[in-house]
């Protein structure tokens, strides 16, 4: 997932690279956009491993939000004493707008504070504030899009479920496709010596994760119809 954000990032930047040279006329703009999607793809691959790799595990671990309280359960992480009664609470839509808000702010300020550092440029207290604020507008914009698409989904599964299922050959042809190409930020990530995740311990994750959407999807689903409950005993 994250190599696909990767290249998605890289080909943004590249393609509005590109055209803002091509209106303005500067020269060489193949070349300022190669470079722009070369600067997006090592920006991008800081951002994505220190959030995946450092902050995340850290705040899951210790952060007490309700959020990094469903994380613990799904991951199997020992809970604290309180956690018991946060775990109960249903996710709700500012839950769900909420998630890896604080992930993605404290990720784009280490990374843009680390690169300060590196070049030695001053103004590195304001450029993390910045970086912060628009990692966060940037998390919270992706999340507003993936309530879009769970309520979709759940429009679908109403509609037309059995429309749901994938065929299994489009299943194992995209599988086989996905293991010919070694992915560019695992590709990084190996360079910088971080070593990949073992298929069965991802396949693992995987289905945890996918669990937990399912599970969103159902609690979205309810409160959803008690909304529309709502409004419809309000009607006068």
């Amino acid at each position: 997932m994250e190599d696909s954000r990767l290249r998605t990032v890289a080909a943004t930047s590249a393609f509005v690279t590109g055209v803002y040279s091509s209106v303005r006329k500067l020269p060489h703009p193949g070349v300022v956009a190669l470079a722009a999607a070369f600067n997006s793809s090592v920006t991008g691959a800081s951002f994505f491993g220190c959030r995946e790799f450092l902050v995340s595990p850290t705040l899951t671990r210790l952060a007490p939000w309700p959020q990094y309280v469903r994380r613990r359960q799904e991951l199997g992480i020992e809970s604290q004493p309180e956690d018991h009664n946060k775990s109960n609470v249903p996710v709700s839509l500012p839950d769900l707008r909420a998630n890896q808000l604080l992930d993605s702010a404290i990720s784009g300020a280490s990374v843009v504070g680390v690169f300060h550092a590196i070049s030695r440029r001053p103004g590195a207290i304001p450029a993390m504030m910045t970086a912060g604020a628009v990692c966060t507008l940037l998390q919270y914009g992706y999340n507003e899009l993936n309530i879009v698409r769970l309520q979709y989904i759940s429009r679908l599964r109403e509609e037309n479920r059995p429309a749901m299922a994938a065929p299994s050959s489009k299943a194992r042809n995209n599988s086989e496709s996905q293991q010919e190409s070694l992915p560019l930020l695992e590709s990084l990530l190996s360079f910088i010596g971080i070593k990949s995740m073992p298929e069965e311990e991802y396949l693992e994750k995987m289905k945890k994760t996918r669990e937990s959407h399912l599970k969103r999807i159902v609690e979205l689903e309810q409160k959803i119809q008690e909304e529309q409950g709502l409004k419809e005993r309000n009607k006068p």
